[in-house]
């Protein structure tokens, strides 16, 4: 059985995915019980029902994996967070180095848990191949990893404590 590594709110976050397809389903098969009754259940006097079936079948798929992702879930403590070395909750200046001679930039990103990336707002996952790579890593450190755009070289360049003070230096 795999093992996802969350955090606090990735835990609640799932928990509360869990809560609200237990929801839909419910409601799914309430309205399936009234399609039952209005016409009988083979698909040929009542293909409603037919489709309703197989959406309760879907909506069961989905909530059997996420209750097995949280079965599997092992809690990470990230408060304080992490700022010797790259781990879950850690928030880094990353500097980038494209292979294909590419400008350098920088990015902040924090590491966090399975389901919980936002590469939009600099949220990456602990088991993403940038995540991989950058585990373990201290400030100074460098690794390069392939990506989809070519090589890429990750250098550390500062851990901090919060996204509040990575803020105040950028």
């Amino acid at each position: 059985m795999p093992i996802y590594y969350v955090t606090k709110n990735g835990l609640e976050r799932l928990r509360r995915r869990i809560e609200k397809m237990e929801g839909k389903l419910a409601d799914l098969r309430a309205e399936k019980a009234v399609a039952y009754h209005e016409s009988g259940d083979t698909w040929h006097d009542n293909p409603g029902f037919n489709q309703l079936e197989q959406a309760e079948r879907r909506k069961v798929e989905e909530l059997g994996a996420l209750r097995r992702t949280l079965a599997a879930a092992v809690l990470c403590d990230t408060e304080p967070r992490e700022t010797r070395r790259v781990s879950i909750g850690s928030i880094a200046r990353c500097y980038r180095a494209f292979e294909s001679g590419q400008e350098e930039d920088e990015a902040l990103l924090e590491v966090v848990g399975y389901g919980e990336a936002d590469p939009t707002t600099g949220r990456i996952s602990y088991d993403s191949p940038v995540g991989r790579a950058l585990l373990g890593l201290e400030p100074g450190d460098s690794r390069r990893i392939e990506t989809p755009k070519g090589t890429v070289e990750y250098e550390i360049g500062e851990l901090y404590s919060s996204w509040e003070e990575a803020r105040e230096e950028d």
